[in-house]
């Protein structure tokens, strides 16, 4: 649901998450550029959130949590931009769906699950 201009979250990310950066009440944009701790900080919460998820039953490991930070800084580079949460989101798309197993029977794949 969005909220008068405001992009709603993704499903990985909480107010908690978003409370990183230095004004919360003034995070209403995924592209808002992330300093280097906002981004080690919500890369920490969304691999933490992957070995917790109740549909996932191996999560995403220290060296996907590398692998994620790398994806972001070459992704970054690439597109010649700042980090940003849509720049991390498109990341962790690319890097933690094959780092994580979720739970036989779970209907939910694991894309939609990082989603």
């Amino acid at each position: 649901m969005e909220l008068q201009g405001e992009r709603t979250l993704p499903h990985y990310l909480s107010q908690g998450d978003v409370g990183l950066a230095k004004n919360q009440d003034s995070v209403t944009e995924i592209d808002e550029r992330l300093t280097e701790n906002d981004t080690a900080n919500l890369i920490t919460a969304i691999v933490q959130r992957t070995r917790n998820h109740p549909e996932i039953v191996r999560g995403s490991s220290v060296r996907g949590t590398l692998a994620l930070k790398q994806v972001l800084e070459g992704y970054s580079l690439i597109r010649d931009q700042d980090l940003t949460r849509s720049s991390l989101e498109k990341s962790a798309m690319i890097t933690l769906p094959p780092r994580i197993s979720t739970k036989q029977g779970t209907q939910s794949s694991a894309e939609e699950i990082i989603r």
